[in-house]
């Protein structure tokens, strides 16, 4: 077996996730920017898409520029 990488522990390799959806209900939309309002500041992992070490205006870009369903 080998090693995957899942930097915000949502037990989801990174590889694999859907950038911006940080709800995983298989959208970027609006529901996600909340959860990164709701974080902002911290370190919380669901919300720190980058996953590097902090909420901020980043991880808000990722949702936007990532908008609409994941494919």
């Amino acid at each position: 077996m080998g090693w995957v990488e899942d930097c915000n522990a949502n037990g989801i390799p990174d590889d694999c996730e859907c950038a911006g959806d940080a709800n995983q209900d298989g959208n970027a939309n609006i529901a996600d920017i909340l959860v990164i309002v709701g974080y902002w500041g911290n370190n919380t992992p669901i919300a720190d898409l980058n996953c590097d070490g902090i909420v901020n205006v980043v991880d808000l870009l990722i949702v936007i520029d990532n908008w609409g369903p994941c494919e």
